[in-house]
């Protein structure tokens, strides 16, 4: 009798122990999505989700941060979302709306703009017309009356200093030279100093400005050369911070380039990986530099500054955290940050320097009811490949899954110059939560590793990348972490593909293989889909997949269906104009000619990435039945066992 009351009470703690998380907790929206503080720290404007699906919901919401009244409170019109927010001064918001993309649940900005008076809550339109609409590209905090703001004349872009009271356009400050709104501007953010842009040959064009407004073109760079960009003013008159690739591995590293003596100096260079970029204040004075390394992190350029000693105090409440600085009032006293870490729902926070408190305002895991107990931790790992080149990515694992036990390999999209990295992702979540190992792996082309590392995956699809992949598995099975009959192997765009090349590749490593969105023909990509109508994406298709149809049909995954031996799962939304769905019928015909049966999940109104919660809700309940069938986690073991008894 003892020992039946033991048995009975340990599957009892089993059941309760492996009691699945609800999927909807791993993808609630952020409610409170946008968050900024006024520059004099009086209010603080929050944009907010409320409700579900397509009856949701985006408010404006301002409040006294000191009595916590609410000052305004509007819906958006017409079902628009807020695309962005910001303060031009501590009485006056610009809005930036966003409007439903037709047949998808997605939303891009509409090109308006909506100033909102805090003291009476009126709004203007400042830009109501799409022709006329901009986006906020300074709000020059020593000049209130007036802010910079960028918006679209035919094909380039134009620069324009804009009067607040009245939204006219008092002057145009500059009409960029190239394609896109890359522009730098001077320290006095007066006027431009340079522009990076692109042209249709895929290059990348760095003009300076001269003296009497002419536009001087500096560098000419081809997109897998190595070469060097300007990105804000330095510390002293006529320097500007650089990201400078042109070393041998085409690292990017921080530089220094003199307007005057023309003279370029290189400033800090890691050995593996590629700087983001420096970080600045709203006056553009440049405190820390951001680098992606295993983890993100922030080196303090100027450790004297306000702000680089207000987000060392907030890292140091936060030890194994990402910390981002969101907004700050204009004298650094309080300071806006979110906080985030892989295992754990982002937050936001106010820290006030001179109390030296640091409060939340946002505690997600408690009004969604999941901790970062309950989640799993995110570690990097590296390994030699076949031919020796190191090779990093990220294994995420629950404390009690079995090792060796059941193993996701989920292949990142892109694929060249994207890469993994560290932080919260609901999806591997949700697959760690259910017992698996979830394995990321950072396969030759991705990014952050310098131009050489991604020209090393220029026309390997199939091939080397590949293999890093397959290499990547191997080595899980080796140290213990992954059962060998239990491996999945996912992803998508091209992680879709990479799935089913690695199934029809390596026939006995996967159990099964799940596709989303998938790129499994490349002959399709230079007829259909938005990538065919642009040239520079033509241009950089031919070289990094294949210069003839020829190279590009040996590539295919069509080709290989009859490859694979693991259970396949495609998904695909109707609306893809990324993958366009014929993608999609071609993989599946190509199944069909070989007599192999997959599962299949086709959703209309979807484009290349999928919104809704309920659709996101019945997708990954979906793979989880499949992963369950095919290969099924420990979790899966003990609830069948504890409902069979």
């Amino acid at each position: 009798m003892r020992r039946l009351i033991t048995i009975c009470t340990l599957l009892f703690a089993a059941t309760a122990i492996a009691e699945p998380i609800p999927l909807w907790k791993f993808f609630e929206p952020f409610d409170m999505n946008q968050v900024s503080i006024s520059p004099e720290g009086t209010y603080l404007a929050a944009s907010l989700l409320e409700g579900d699906g397509a009856e949701q919901d985006n408010k404006l919401q301002v409040l006294n941060r000191v009595t916590g009244e609410r000052v305004i409170s509007f819906g958006m019109p017409d079902k628009q979302r807020i695309a962005s927010l910001r303060w031009a001064d501590d009485e006056t918001v610009i809005v930036s709306p966003a409007r439903k993309i037709p047949n998808e649940e997605a939303y891009q900005a509409t090109g308006g703009l909506m100033k909102v008076i805090v003291k009476t809550g009126q709004t203007i339109d400042l830009f109501a017309q799409r022709e006329r609409g901009g986006g906020v590209f300074h709000t020059l905090p020593e000049d209130p009356d007036h802010m910079l703001v960028a918006h679209q004349s035919g094909r380039y872009v134009e620069l324009y200093k804009m009067h607040l009271l009245s939204g006219a356009a008092s002057s145009k400050i500059a009409r960029a030279p190239a394609l896109g709104g890359g522009f730098i501007l001077t320290p006095d953010l007066q006027d431009v100093a340079f522009h990076v842009g692109g042209n249709d040959d895929a290059e990348t064009l760095v003009h300076e400005r001269t003296e009497n407004g002419e536009w001087k073109l500096l560098t000419r760079t081809a997109f897998d050369q190595k070469g060097w960009v300007p990105l804000r003013a330095a510390y002293k008159p006529n320097e500007y911070f650089t990201r400078d690739a042109r070393n041998p591995k085409g690292i990017a590293a921080l530089g220094i380039y003199n307007r005057v003596t023309r003279e370029h100096k290189e400033v800090y260079i890691d050995d593996t990986f590629d700087i983001l970029g420096p970080i600045a204040d709203q006056t553009g004075n440049v405190w820390g530099l951001s680098i992606n390394h295993h983890f993100p992190r922030v080196m303090y350029l100027n450790p004297t500054h306000p702000l680089a000693q207000a987000h060392k105090m907030i890292r140091l409440q936060f030890p194994e955290s990402t910390v981002s600085l969101a907004s700050y009032s204009f004298d650094h006293k309080l300071v806006l940050a979110y906080v985030s870490s892989s295992n754990s729902l982002p937050e936001i926070v106010i820290l006030d320097a001179e109390k030296g408190s640091i409060d939340q305002i946002t505690n997600r895991a408690e009004e969604i009811g999941i901790t970062s107990d309950e989640l799993a931790p995110m570690e990097p790992f590296l390994f030699s490949a076949r031919d020796n080149k190191t090779i990093f990515g990220y294994l995420t694992s629950r404390k009690d899954t079995p090792r060796p036990g059941p193993m996701v390999v989920y292949v990142h999209g892109g694929p060249l110059g994207i890469r993994d990295s560290w932080g919260f992702s609901g999806v591997v979540q949700v697959l760690a939560s259910r017992g698996y190992h979830v394995m990321q792996v950072n396969f030759r082309g991705s990014g952050g590793r310098g131009t050489e590392f991604v020209k090393a995956g220029f026309r390997e699809y199939g091939g080397k990348m590949q293999d890093d992949v397959t290499d990547a598995t191997l080595w899980a099975i080796q140290q213990g972490i992954a059962a060998k009959d239990r491996i999945c192997i996912s992803g998508g765009s091209y992680g879709a593909y990479a799935a089913i090349m690695g199934a029809a590749k390596e026939p006995d490593l996967y159990q099964c293989a799940i596709g989303q969105s998938g790129l499994y023909d490349p002959v399709l990509t230079l007829r259909i889909g938005d990538l065919a109508r642009r040239v520079a994406s033509v241009k950089q298709i031919r070289q990094t997949m294949g210069r003839t149809q020829e190279e590009r049909e040996a590539i295919s995954v069509i080709n290989v269906a009859g490859d694979v031996k693991a259970a396949v799962m495609l998904i695909h939304g109707g609306q893809d104009r990324r993958t366009p769905p014929e993608h999609y019928h071609r993989m599946k015909e190509a199944f069909d000619k070989v007599g192999k049966q997959v599962v299949t999940h086709y959703k209309g109104n979807q484009g290349h990435s999928w919104f809704g919660r309920d659709t996101i809700m019945d997708l990954y309940g979906r793979q989880l039945a499949f992963l369950d069938e095919h290969i099924g986690s420990e979790t899966d073991k003990v609830q069948a066992v504890s409902t069979t008894n």
